[in-house]
């Protein structure tokens, strides 16, 4: 008899008998949580990380970020990255390019310097506001306009240019010109003595026979005789105390100054939204009169920023103007970017949609010796100052290594705070980016490596932990080591939409437009489930700061960050990273265990993306169970993407095919 020959197994019989192997294997072990060693954290989900944070306190070892977890709807990660956008040209192909990335929103200053002495927009500006707003109406992006009177130019001004005939010395109130014509005591002053500031030193009298001014301050600066000075009169007075004519006069200015700057972006037939004010760190000596006089002619009765505060009062007034107009426009409480708790949430004015924060501090920061409020140790929580160099992408306020943690305002109970009248009371970041050159990287190929990792870990970050809306600082920058996103040659290349300009794409918007397209699938929610995690690191334990004798480290495991987004009623999108102190310093791969609760994991398959690399990132379903599934990863110092589909149809994807990447439960 003659025997066929014995053939070698195909690779494909191979690969099935192996799969089917795996199966057995997981089934027979899937309903037991694993065994393996390693160094949990329990709780991950940790309340008293921000409840035994007391308001006094600071502390370099709590995460109140950790002191609960949401899954957010993907809508709102897909919805809520936006860019402070300044860039001079070319408006029609860098919003497209920004758009196509994963930008959505824009945030634009339109100053009160814009308007003519009629209060009209002016022409030039007008040209200029017209490119960027129809750009916005084609790309489907959404504007939020800044209402800002910055004190260089803070209202419509006239220009007046004279000649110092004697010369005066600092101290002095009074100046003598070559012509007192055209000046208007009270409104009229000299400009720039000190800071871009017009009227600085306001004029209170003129001396037509002498030509000689009286200041109401004195001068802060000597004034050459024969030097050329500049005066600046005034449209409106600055801020004077509430229910003075001087205060109607200039609150009426600024209300039909937010009228019509409204009507102009509302005729492009776009949404937008409006934020009044940006910060009081600079540029805000227009809001209270006092500032351009010694002594002071005003007394100060109320706090500028409480109930009947000269700006509460006018931000009260625009607020109720918009709503009434258009009432699809959020306002938001722009006096808050850097006082976070000045005015209570509660107290602010009655509709008043949200406030604004800009938490920045990525720069540097070199502990001990950078210790907040150092001179009263008693605040340290712990009584140790660990020694280690902080450059967070995240910036400082999600930590507790100063008092004004935004966490205290952002955790769920506290989110329920809204002014009367508002029934969804929404938290913004306005502003926020990191600059190569203040962390001395000077390679730019690496700092806009860095870029794409900073991106990543603020949008994700914030978006997952109460901020509704985050505007990167900034769009363009011709330093190609400050803070800008898009490559500065973009512009020096007169670029044409097209697919030639996908070359001009920084690693940042690349990385940004990858973990926007794996959010593409996101749909609104009718509910969001509430997941538990537990997390412990299998690989050995690494410090994100030392300890000393008496304290133990700050661990990875301890920062390392798990952020669900729910994108369908059966599928999740979670960020996980480690949240490293220094991310200019690359590290190496840590293996985690995480394992979700409230998920159903007998039918669920995984992916786990890097949307840096663009390619698959390690990991495996480790096992699961009806309502739990444990997942087994490397993570590194920035966002790879878990995708959960519950449910999932396809059990064993094929090598290498459209399902690369996504493990079945049943691996």
């Amino acid at each position: 008899m003659v025997r066929a020959p014995i053939r070698p197994p195909s690779a494909q019989a191979l690969t099935r008998a192996l799969w089917v192997t795996a199966v057995m294997v997981a089934m027979a072990t899937a309903s037991r949580p694993s065994l393996a060693v390693g160094y949990s954290v329990i709780p991950y989900v940790d309340p008293s990380q921000l409840d035994d944070l007391p308001p006094w306190a600071l502390s370099h070892y709590k995460q109140p970020w950790r002191a609960w977890l949401d899954a957010v709807p993907g809508v709102q990660f897909r919805e809520g990255v936006g860019i402070n956008y300044q860039v001079p040209t070319y408006h029609d192909t860098i919003i497209r390019m920004l758009a196509e990335h994963g930008f959505r929103t824009i945030r634009l200053e339109i100053g009160g310097s814009n308007l003519d002495w009629d209060m009209r927009l002016r022409a030039d500006r007008r040209a200029f506001y017209d490119a960027i707003l129809t750009a916005c109406r084609r790309c489907e992006v959404r504007p939020l306009i800044l209402l800002n009177n910055h004190q260089g130019v803070p209202c419509p001004v006239k220009w007046l240019w004279r000649k110092v005939v004697t010369g005066a010395e600092p101290g002095e109130r009074t100046v003598q010109l070559d012509s007192v014509d055209e000046i208007v005591p009270g409104r009229t002053g000299i400009s720039g003595l000190t800071a871009y500031w017009a009227a600085e030193a306001m004029i209170t009298a003129c001396d037509p026979a002498t030509n000689t001014v009286t200041l109401g301050k004195p001068l802060p600066i000597a004034l050459a005789a024969g030097s050329s000075v500049c005066l600046n009169t005034l449209k409106w007075l600055p801020l004077s105390e509430v229910g003075t004519p001087e205060f109607e006069e200039t609150a009426a200015y600024w209300v039909q100054y937010a009228d019509t700057v409204c009507q102009f972006v509302a005729s492009y037939g776009i949404p937008f939204d409006i934020e009044i004010w940006n910060e009081l760190t600079f540029g805000s000596r227009f809001l209270d009169i006092n500032n351009y006089y010694d002594p002071p002619i005003v007394s100060q009765s109320h706090d500028l920023y409480r109930q009947g505060g000269r700006c509460w009062e006018v931000a009260r007034r625009i607020v109720e103007l918009v709503t009434h107009k258009w009432p699809e426009t959020k306002c938001i409480w722009g006096f808050s970017n850097t006082t976070f708790f000045h005015t209570a949430i509660s107290t602010l004015p009655p509709g008043t949609d949200g406030q604004s924060y800009h938490p920045y501090g990525t720069a540097p920061r070199h502990f001990p010796q950078d210790e907040y409020m150092a001179w009263d140790p008693w605040r340290n929580l712990e009584g140790y100052v660990p020694h280690y160099t902080r450059i967070m992408p995240e910036g400082w306020a999600h930590d507790a290594i100063q008092l004004e943690s935004l966490m205290r305002l952002l955790n769920p109970t506290a989110r329920q705070a809204a002014p009367p009248g508002t029934v969804l009371f929404q938290h913004y970041i306005t502003e926020h980016g990191w600059a190569p050159s203040e962390s001395d990287v000077t390679d730019v190929a690496w700092a806009r490596q860095l870029k794409a990792r900073m991106v990543l870990r603020a949008s994700l970050f914030w978006l997952n932990k109460g901020i509704t809306k985050l505007y990167f600082t900034c769009a363009y920058d011709e330093n190609p080591l400050g803070m800008g996103l898009l490559d500065p040659r973009v512009l020096e290349r007169r670029p044409r939409p097209g697919p030639g300009l996908r070359r001009f794409a920084t690693p940042a918007l690349r990385a940004l437009g990858n973990v926007t397209r794996a959010f593409a699938r996101s749909c609104s929610l009718q509910r969001v489930r509430r997941l538990g995690v537990d997390v412990t690191k299998l690989s050995e334990p690494v410090a994100a700061f030392p300890g000393d004798v008496g304290h133990d480290p700050l661990w990875h495991r301890e920062v390392f960050a798990v952020l669900p987004y729910q994108t369908q009623d059966t599928e999740f999108i979670v960020a996980l990273y480690v949240m490293t102190r220094d991310f200019t310093r690359e590290m190496e791969p840590e293996l985690y265990r995480v394992t979700f609760h409230n998920v159903l994991g007998t039918r669920a398959a995984i992916r786990y993306y890097d949307p840096i690399q663009n390619r698959p990132a390690p990991a495996y379903i480790e096992s699961f169970g009806p309502d739990f599934l444990t997942v087994r990863c490397w993570a590194t110092d920035y966002p790879r993407l878990l995708m959960i589909r519950e449910h999932s149809r396809r059990r064993l994807p094929l090598p290498g095919g459209p399902g690369r990447g996504i493990v079945p439960a049943t691996r």
